[in-house]
């Protein structure tokens, strides 16, 4: 990344997560998001993941169309970044969950997990679901496992049995994933397949 395109996020980045916006010197609110996204298609993709988190950081709504674009960006480390940024931009319409869903299946580990994870922390991400559940078929265990785990903080009785199927995955790696989110909700017959899940893997 050359020293210019460091310098510009290193001004973008204290001026607007630490609020010194000087009418004289620094860029608006504004005029910094619009900067970011610009640089959202720079050549350097440590540049690009910088300018997503930083995006997420701000919490900027009107962010959320280029960070979409961005999760088909050619390099991981900024699909990733992208994704989790996601997170943390308000409400997001149900097309931009589904792409998210979709990265369920990205071929490089971090991002699956940081869609799983992205996922799990929406709210209203039941229309998603069927598109999620069907991943669950996937012949990598690692993309079962990742959206086992994203549906951790979803209360619903159809992602329970979901979840119960789960535990007869052919990989033990799924099996306890589904085990240990199964075992945050209480429920007294999830507790006793989680017994019982135990006993057979012991």
């Amino acid at each position: 990344m050359s020293s210019s395109r460091v310098s510009v996020l290193l001004s973008l980045c204290f001026a607007s997560l630490l609020g010194c916006y000087q009418s004289s010197a620094s860029p608006s609110p504004q005029r910094t998001v619009e900067t970011l996204l610009r640089l959202l298609h720079d050549r350097d993709a440590l540049a690009r993941r910088t300018a997503a988190e930083a995006l997420g950081k701000i919490g900027n709504p009107q962010a959320v169309p280029g960070l979409v674009v961005s999760l088909g960006d050619r390099s991981p480390i900024v699909r990733e970044a992208s994704v989790r940024s996601l997170g943390g931009v308000g409400p997001l319409d149900l097309v931009t969950r589904v792409h998210i869903a979709e990265l369920l299946v990205d071929p490089v580990q971090p991002v699956r997990t940081a869609a799983a994870q992205t996922l799990g922390s929406l709210d209203s991400t039941k229309e998603i679901w069927p598109l999620a559940i069907l991943q669950l078929a996937h012949a990598d265990p690692e993309i079962r496992r990742a959206v086992v785990q994203a549906f951790e903080s979803i209360d619903s009785p159809e992602i329970v049995r979901v979840l119960v199927d789960s535990l007869h995955d052919p990989d033990p790696q799924v099996r306890r994933v589904a085990v240990a989110v199964l075992g945050e909700s209480g429920d007294s017959k999830v507790a006793e397949l989680f017994r019982e899940q135990l006993m057979a893997e012991s």
